[in-house]
C-alpha cells in the first residue's frame, strides 16, 4: 500500500513540476477566464477542455478535483469530446496557449466586406458581409460536416446554393431562410432524386389540376403560413412546432364551411366561428376541436319543430288509393323491428331488432309490387289484425309511386313512441298520433316512406353529393327538425313540401308556398329534374 501511495505522489509531483505542454485553446479562455483569475489574484485550480470539433470549455475550484469536476460537468453538459486538462494553478501554467485557437474575425472584413469567421463550437464562414451579417456568396462549414455555397442575404441562406450533408445528400437549387425554397433538386447519397419545386424545406406535390398542395405560402412551422391538403382543405393562420396553433381560418372542403378563430394543437380551441356550408353561423368556445358553450347560433329554418306537422291534410282521405287487396299468410315469431325496445337513435348501421309474433299479410296495390304488413299480435286477433293491416294498406296505397321503390314491409305496433323508416322498411306505433294529431297521418307515413325509398343512408336513389350540393347553395332548411339533424332529416322533411308545392298546391297556405320556393330553390330543382312518378295522385303542375 505504502509502494502505490509513492507512486501515485511520485506522478501527482512530475505533472506539477513537468514542462508545460502545447494546447490549442481557444482565445476566450485565455482572454477572458484566465485574465480574470489573474486579475482577481486566485489561487483557483483552472481545468481546460478542447473538443475535436474546436470548442472549449473550463472549470474553476478551490482545490484541484474541485476544479476537475466543475470541467467535467462543463463538458457533459456540452458535449463536448476531450479531456480536462489542469491550466493553471493561479499565475503558474501548465499549457501552454501560444498556439491559442482563434475565434472570431479572423481573416479580412467581417463587416461589410469579404472576410472570415470562427465561431468557438468551430463553425466557420468565408465569404462576403454586410452589416457584420454574412451577405453576398459565402461558404459556411458546420463542425458536423455539412456544408453551404451559394447566396446569403443578411445571415439566413437566401437565393441559389447547394448544401452537401455529411452522409453524403446534397440539395442544390432555390433557397429561402435556410430552407429549400424554389426550384430544386435533392441528391440523396444512394444516387435518387427529388426534383421540382420545394417551399419552407418541402417538395411541393400539385392535385390533378396542377394547384399546389402543402405549405403553399409562409412559415407552416413556426409563424405564419398558408397549408393545403390534397383533400381540397386549406389552413391560413399560425404554426408553432408544425401544428396549427394560435389564430387562424380553415376552409373545409368536405361538407363545406369555414372556421375563423382560436386554435390549440390543430384542433379549433378558444373562441371561435363556425360558418357550416348552410349558411348557420356558430359562434362558441371550443375545446380540443368541440364546441363546449355555444355564444351565438343562427337559426336558418323555415317552419318550427317538423315540416309534417304543418298545414295538415296535404294528403287526407279524399285522394285516391291503390291498395287491391290483403290476404293472411301465416302467424310466426319474427326477428324484426319495434322501436319500443329501442333507442330513438340510429345509425348506417340500422336499428337493432327484437323477437316477437305477428299476423303476417300480403298487401297487393295497382301499378305497385306488393309488400309485408306484419301485425303485432298484441291486437290478439287475426280479426283486429286484419283491420290495422286494411288500414294502414290503404293509405300506403295513398303514396306517390317513387315512395313506394323499395319498400318491402310494414310492422304495425301499439305504443306512443314514433315511427321509423329506413332499409325498405317502415315502423308504425299506432298510439303515438293523438287525436289532434291524426290529421297528420298520412304526412307522416310520407315522410317515413322517404327513408324507406329515397334516402341514400338506407341505400336509397338521392344521390347524396348533389343533394348536399344542393343544400349548401340554399342555405336554408324546410323545419327545425331537418336543421337540428341535416345529414338524417333533412331530404325526408324536403321531399313532403316539394310534393305539396308540385302536386297539392291548393291544401298549402300561399305564404308557405312562396316560402319554401323561395329558400329551397336548388333542393326542389333536383327533385324536379328526377321525373318522379306520382301516381295514383294527379299533379296540378
Amino acid at each position: 500500500m505504502k509502494k502505490i501511495l509513492a507512486t501515485i505522489f511520485f506522478i501527482f509531483i512530475w505533472c506539477e513540476t513537468s514542462n508545460a505542454e502545447n494546447q490549442k485553446i481557444c482565445d476566450w479562455i485565455v482572454d477572458e477566464v484566465y485574465t480574470d483569475l489573474l486579475n482577481q489574484g486566485s489561487n483557483d485550480h483552472l481545468f481546460v477542455v478542447v473538443g475535436n470539433d474546436g470548442r472549449c470549455e473550463y472549470g474553476r475550484g478551490t482545490e484541484k478535483q474541485d476544479g476537475f469536476n466543475d470541467c467535467e460537468k462543463h463538458r457533459k453538459e456540452k458535449e463536448i469530446n476531450g479531456e480536462c486538462k489542469l491550466f493553471a494553478i493561479g499565475k503558474k501554467k501548465f499549457l501552454e496557449n501560444k498556439t491559442a485557437l482563434k475565434t472570431g474575425c479572423i481573416k479580412g472584413n467581417c463587416i461589410n466586406g469579404k472576410g472570415t469567421f470562427k465561431w468557438p463550437n468551430g463553425d466557420q464562414y468565408n465569404g462576403e458581409w454586410k452589416n457584420e451579417k454574412p451577405h453576398g456568396l459565402g461558404t459556411f462549414k458546420w463542425v458536423d460536416g455539412t456544408k453551404y455555397i451559394g447566396d446569403w442575404k443578411f445571415g439566413l441562406q437566401d437565393g441559389q446554393g447547394t448544401v452537401t450533408w455529411a452522409n453524403g445528400d446534397k440539395y442544390i437549387g432555390g433557397r429561402k431562410n435556410g430552407q429549400a425554397d424554389g426550384q430544386g433538386t435533392f441528391i440523396f447519397a444512394n444516387g435518387t432524386t427529388q426534383s421540382g419545386e420545394w417551399k419552407n424545406g418541402n417538395l411541393i406535390e400539385r392535385d390533378s389540376s396542377g394547384i399546389a398542395i402543402g405549405c403553399v405560402e409562409g412559415n407552416c412551422d413556426n409563424g405564419k403560413g398558408t397549408f393545403k391538403w390534397p383533400n381540397g382543405d386549406k389552413y391560413e393562420g399560425d404554426w408553432s412546432n408544425g401544428q396549427r396553433t394560435g389564430q387562424g381560418k380553415y376552409f373545409y372542403s368536405s361538407g363545406g364551411g369555414v372556421y375563423t378563430g382560436e386554435w390549440k394543437n390543430n384542433n379549433r380551441h378558444g373562441e371561435g366561428t363556425m360558418i357550416w356550408n348552410d349558411g348557420v353561423k356558430q359562434v362558441a368556445i371550443w375545446d380540443m376541436d368541440k364546441p363546449v358553450k355555444t355564444i351565438s347560433l343562427s337559426k336558418n329554418f323555415i317552419f318550427k319543430g317538423g315540416s309534417e306537422w304543418k298545414d295538415g291534410d296535404i294528403i287526407n282521405k279524399k285522394d285516391p288509393s291503390n291498395f287491391i287487396n290483403l290476404s293472411f299468410l301465416e302467424k310466426k315469431k319474427v326477428l324484426g323491428y319495434d322501436k319500443r325496445t329501442l333507442s330513438n337513435k340510429y345509425t348506417k348501421d340500422g336499428w337493432g331488432k327484437s323477437s316477437f309474433t305477428v299476423f303476417v299479410f300480403n298487401a297487393s296495390f295497382e301499378n305497385s309490387k306488393d309488400i309485408l304488413i306484419n301485425v303485432n299480435d298484441e291486437f290478439k286477433t287475426n280479426k283486429k289484425a286484419k283491420k290495422q293491416a286494411i288500414k294502414w294498406a290503404k293509405i300506403y296505397g295513398q303514396m306517390p309511386k317513387f315512395l313506394k321503390k323499395n319498400v318491402k314491409e310494414i310492422f304495425i305496433h301499439k305504443g306512443k313512441v314514433g315511427w321509423a323508416g329506413g332499409k325498405g322498411t317502415v315502423v308504425i306505433h299506432t298510439d303515438y298520433l293523438t287525436n289532434e294529431n291524426k290529421k297528420y297521418t298520412e304526412e307522416l307515413m310520407f315522410h317515413e316512406l322517404t327513408h324507406a325509398s329515397l334516402d341514400w343512408w338506407w341505400g336509397g336513389s338521392v344521390n347524396e353529393k348533389k343533394w348536399l350540393n344542393a343544400v349548401s347553395t340554399d342555405k336554408y332548411y324546410i323545419s327545425e327538425y331537418a336543421w337540428e339533424l341535416p345529414g338524417n332529416e333533412d331530404l325526408a322533411e324536403t321531399v313532403l313540401w316539394w310534393y305539396a308545392s308540385r302536386c297539392k298546391v291548393d291544401r298549402i297556405s300561399k305564404k308557405n308556398n312562396e316560402k319554401i320556393n323561395k329558400f329551397l330553390t336548388n333542393r326542389f330543382k333536383y327533385l324536379d329534374d328526377q321525373n318522379y312518378e306520382t301516381y295514383p295522385s294527379n299533379c296540378i303542375n
